[in-house]
């Protein structure tokens, strides 16, 4: 399942809509180095946040949907949940850190979406 089934490849004008947002929004933000600034960097910064929260490889892999191999093969790590269980994928999530981010803010509300 997609965590945003509304940005996913399938979906109309999903991710690449959702791309060209984001570089709009970063140069209004007058973001100059929209190069190496992309949506995708999100990704990139959890798996290293991941890796300094020392979360074994084939987790890790799981959680940001690749298979095995370089740039782990394909996409799509459909059975997570029965190989490592919520639990065990919620305490990977929560071990991530990105120092000096506050949350404390954020209202986590349970059924949207």
């Amino acid at each position: 399942a997609w965590l945003f089934p509304k940005l996913s490849p399938d979906a109309p004008n999903g991710v690449s809509a959702w791309s060209k947002w984001f570089g709009q929004y970063l140069r209004k933000l007058e973001i100059k180095d929209d190069t190496s600034k992309v949506f995708h960097s999100f990704r990139h910064s959890f798996i290293d946040a991941m890796r300094v929260a020392k979360i074994n490889d084939e987790l890790s892999h799981a959680l940001v949907g690749h298979g095995k191999g370089s740039v782990h093969k394909r996409y799509g790590a459909k059975d997570m949940v029965q190989r490592f269980g919520m639990q065990t994928m919620a305490e990977a999530i929560s071990s991530v850190a990105y120092r000096g981010l506050d949350l404390s803010n954020v209202v986590w509300v349970r059924g949207i979406g």
